[in-house]
């Protein structure tokens, strides 16, 4: 296979993935892992699961809240970012900040530093003081960020249960030299109970269970509290595995523990063993070819050796089949990631997309794919549930996916794959999105709104050994691609010359008017639009470290995005996603599998919700129940017509050929001076000429509008609204604060859910007109 042009840009990277032959046929998948139900024994107690704050500063911008604290020195000032106002410290020098305080901790003392880091990240440092002497200590890596992060100080003192509080007087912030200032918005002093941070579902149940980025699926169990698990063995080949860590947050408030684990057959103890376990995942598998034919009981206890109370995680047991060749399927979404943005389609002009290249020239791209919604949570359910917004019901980032909905996760998992995946932002974090159901381990970008995809692909790769001998759906999602832009300069120089001066109001290309809300002084259009290219060029070049992997790339793989982006229009619509656009719903989609005619390039109209059906066919599990149509075999015309929602339910939109219908269901804050001809209001675009949904055809082609306007009102009344909607868990001021930093701020008051998505009775004026 040759590569394709700029090929020497990621060449060495390509020569691994590409250098050896395709791998022989994968072996069947049909119950290679399942997965035990648990059963309780004894009495479950949630340890203390809410946190408790003793003091906060919400608004350091407010000379008030710091007029007694001393900086040492340091020069302070306010500026605005975004809807913030924010005190920056220079660090031309180190920074001592000493802040009187009275505190008082009955378990672990915590800091929350709400605040904006550019250039490097650094290590800062706390300490917790009483009549000047120093009880804690606390640090915390306050990492580079696109917009406000909380960082987190855990300090080194160690409760115990029923032990005496800790009183302290002062506490001392210091900061490292540098040559950027640190941005605060606000200061926080929690104190953290025994399980703090654990999720109470995990207490008698199963549950995501975090240790730092590695989330796995698992149950949490005490010193009075045990679990069970029976399972008949069939096959000599199986194993008994297991996962199973002390939670940071309670490993130095209990006694140590050990697990104890026994295998029985008939009530007779025929194996046992004493696991200790540390604060990380550890791995641990047992042959069950001794108890070949047989029922098994596992039961697994958590001891410790001074009689103390004592807290571990336990993953969900799996009986586990070892394959030789086991196969492997991938889905990948690249969020914000525009369909002509891919080198095979847009040419010289785009940007260099070797790796992406390389999969379309193994396998099948499709030219005409659209998502269901222009956001990123509901088009994330909407794809892993093969159903779209309309029937989820979730239409915003602040909602989450309900337990019972079934999705393709699930399917896999219940096929017999290990299920993992990896993310890159907030939004299709498991505590938002509810997305980790069906995976077996997960990874969230942790208190960030969101997290370089260099650090996403690191994490699965890690990952990769534990699965080499069992059947695997992985899914992997960048962030990179979307607003703000900031790619390594390396990649933007392929599309900038440095020479240039994108940030002079007085340059002959200067308009400020279509400068990014996220950087209002870049002046030249094109250097945004090339940082986007750039970033486009990031993610291509960390799925060539992913395909390095011959497992990956011998695999059955979907690549795909979450919605498009709108670049350089006009002053309403640039550099986002917020209107529903043919431009914010067009994305790259391309399949690869063992016997696929490589290079094929359709433009058969095609949807995002039906990759998940398709990735099962592709597998070989057509049988499997599942929404959506095989987009591979599926008859599709030009006139085909194809459906979406707006982000938060404000239109909704039907595609056909080259026209789009956009009705208008509910104001948003950019209608509601319109005087109410939004409401019900259609509109019709050419999308061959206008992606961005500028200029309204409805009056020059009124048969094509009521024909597509009776098509999208029938199709939005056939839906049920609303039955797989549950509100994001967690701190409510902590997702408005990492939604905020991604660019959703203001947009996320969702339409009410149990209301018709269109009354077909309506006697508005647009609709009497329609008729």
């Amino acid at each position: 296979m040759s590569l394709p042009r700029f090929g020497l840009l990621y060449a060495p990277l390509l020569l691994v993935a590409c250098g050896g032959p395709d791998a022989p046929p994968a072996a069947d998948p049909t119950g290679a892992v399942q997965r035990l139900e648990l059963e309780t024994l004894g009495e479950v107690a949630v340890l203390a699961p809410v946190e408790r704050e003793v003091t906060n500063w919400p608004d350091l911008a407010d000379d008030a809240t710091i007029a007694d604290w001393n900086f040492g020195g340091a020069k302070t000032s306010v500026i605005s970012f975004g809807d913030s106002r924010v005190r920056t410290i220079d660090r031309g020098n180190p920074v001592r900040i000493t802040i009187p305080a009275e505190l008082r901790f009955a378990n672990s003392p915590r800091l929350e530093l709400l605040g904006i880091v550019r250039g490097e990240g650094f290590f800062a440092q706390a300490q917790l003081l009483k009549d000047g002497e120093v009880l804690a200590r606390g640090k915390a890596p306050l990492l580079k960020s696109r917009g406000a992060q909380a960082f987190e100080f855990d300090f080194d003192y160690t409760p115990k249960v029923g032990g005496e509080e800790l009183l302290c007087d002062t506490l001392v912030l210091e900061l490292p030299p540098g040559k950027l200032p640190i941005g605060l918005i606000a200061l926080k002093v929690e104190d953290l109970p025994i399980g703090g941070f654990l999720p109470p579902e995990a207490f008698g149940g199963l549950a995501l269970i975090e240790q730092h980025a590695d989330g796995r699926k698992g149950t949490l169990l005490s010193t009075d509290a045990g679990a069970r698990s029976q399972f008949r063995v069939d096959r000599a080949d199986q194993w008994l595995e297991f996962e199973y860590t002390i939670p940071n947050s309670v490993a130095p408030m209990i006694s140590w523990p050990t697990l104890h684990v026994t295998l029985e057959v008939d009530g007779e103890v025929q194996r046992e063993e004493n696991i200790q376990p540390t604060t990380s995942w550890g791995n641990h598998g047992f042959s069950l070819e001794q108890f070949l034919h047989a029922d098994v009981t596992a039961t697994f206890e958590v001891r410790t050796e001074d009689g103390g109370q004592s807290l571990l995680a336990l993953s969900q047991p799996k009986v586990v089949r070892k394959l030789s060749n086991p196969p492997t399927v991938l889905l990948i979404t690249s969020d914000t990631h525009r369909a002509d943005h891919v080198g095979f389609v847009s040419g010289p002009d785009g940007p260099r997309t070797e790796l992406i290249d390389q999969l379309a020239e193994k396998g099948v791209s499709f030219l005409d794919t659209v998502a269901s919604i222009n956001n990123t949570t509901p088009s994330h359910v909407a794809l892993f549930t093969g159903l779209p917004p309309r029937d989820t019901g979730i239409v915003s980032n602040a909602k989450r996916l309900a337990r019972e909905a079934p999705t393709i996760a699930d399917r896999f998992a219940e096929l017999g794959y290990a299920t993992i995946a990896s993310v890159s932002a907030a939004p299709v974090c498991s505590e938002f999105s509810a997305l980790d159901q069906g995976f077996d381990r997960y990874s969230n970008p942790g208190f960030r709104a969101a997290r370089d995809g260099a650090e996403t692909v690191q994490q699965l790769l890690e990952w990769l050994p534990d699965y080499e001998d069992e059947p695997l759906f992985v899914w992997l999602h960048l962030y990179d691609a979307h607003s703000p832009y900031d790619p390594p300069k390396d990649l933007l120089s392929l599309y900038y010359p440095e020479d240039l001066r994108p940030f002079d109001p007085a340059s002959p290309v200067a308009n400020l008017a279509l400068a990014p809300d996220w950087d209002p002084t870049i002046a030249d259009p094109v250097y945004t639009e090339s940082l986007y290219k750039g970033e486009v060029s990031y993610v291509d070049a960390r799925l060539a470290q992913l395909f390095e992997r011959d497992r990956f790339w011998n695999g059955v793989v979907a690549f795909t995005a979450d919605h498009g982006e709108t670049l350089r229009t006009t002053e309403y619509f640039r550099f986002g996603h917020n209107a529903l656009s043919h431009d914010n719903l067009a994305i790259p989609l391309v399949f690869v599998a063992p016997g696929l005619d490589g290079g094929e390039q359709r433009s058969t109209p095609v949807r995002q919700i039906d990759v998940g059906r398709t990735l099962l066919d592709l597998a070989g599990h057509p049988e499997v129940d599942f929404p959506g149509r095989n987009v591979l075999t599926a008859d599709g015309g030009e006139g085909e017509q194809r459906f979406a929602i707006e982000a938060n339910g404000y239109s909704a939109a039907v595609l056909s050929g080259k026209w789009m219908l956009r009705l208008g269901l509910r104001h948003n804050r950019s209608t509601l001076d319109q005087e109410g001809d939004w409401y019900h209001k259609a509109e019709l675009f050419d999308v061959s000429q206008d992606g961005t949904g500028e200029r309204d055809l409805s009056a020059e082609n009124p048969e094509m509008t009521r024909e597509l306007r009776a098509a999208l009102v029938g199709w939005l009344g056939e839906g049920t609204r609303g039955r797989w909607v549950e509100a994001a868990r967690g701190d409510a001021e902590a997702i408005a604060r990492q939604l905020a930093e991604l660019g959703y701020t203001g947009s996320e008051e969702a339409a009410e859910e149990e209301a018709p998505w269109f009354d077909a009775s309506c006697t508005c004026a647009q609709c009497d007109a329609a008729r």
